[in-house]
């Protein structure tokens, strides 16, 4: 595990890449259209505490996905020193010519105020990312704030406070 600014941790290998590809290659999730060009393929949002499966959808990457959840959940409790549940878990497979703007997973801009504000309920939650695939080019997971631009591989995990401190957004995925 290492941090970096402080505010970023990443830790390498957090799972192997063959299980990083056995989920990828066995997940069956709903394909959408983001409006700011992010292509999103989706096996949620849903919430873990709830997650039952219902076997005419049964996927295996899915279930992966939520049974590695309790790991994530307390490798994050870990760090933070304090008991962290998740709210919501998705796939996200970014696609040639993708991006995602720079955002707080946590804090929204508001226009009216001119000024960022925490959404209700979310000032001390904390964002999680764990990396799939390592086959792209482009795609950099920036984080202008801390001067910080990663490629990671796959089973990479990285985490941080998902609030107005660390802005983040995805390049334009090249290949």
């Amino acid at each position: 595990m290492k941090k970096i600014s402080g505010d970023i941790i990443v830790i390498e290998n957090f799972i192997s890449k063959q299980l990083a590809k056995l989920i990828v290659e066995n997940i069956s999730p709903i394909t959408i259209q983001h409006p700011d060009g992010l292509e999103g393929m989706y096996a949620g949002p849903s919430f873990p505490e709830e997650y039952e499966i219902d076997y005419e959808d049964y996927n295996m990457g899915t279930e992966l996905l939520h049974l590695l959840n309790m790991s994530i959940q307390n490798a994050v409790s870990k760090e933070y020193g304090t008991l962290y549940k998740t709210r919501s878990l998705f796939y996200s497979k970014m696609t040639k010519g993708s991006f995602n703007r720079l955002h707080y997973d946590n804090y929204y801009y508001s226009a009216k105020d001119k000024e960022v504000k925490a959404r209700n309920d979310y000032e001390k939650d904390r964002s999680a990312i764990l990396y799939l695939s390592e086959e792209y080019s482009g795609g950099e997971l920036s984080f202008p704030l801390q001067n910080v631009e990663l490629s990671p591989k796959a089973g990479t995990l990285i985490f941080f406070e998902g609030n107005d401190t660390v802005p983040h957004e995805v390049k334009k995925v090249i290949d």
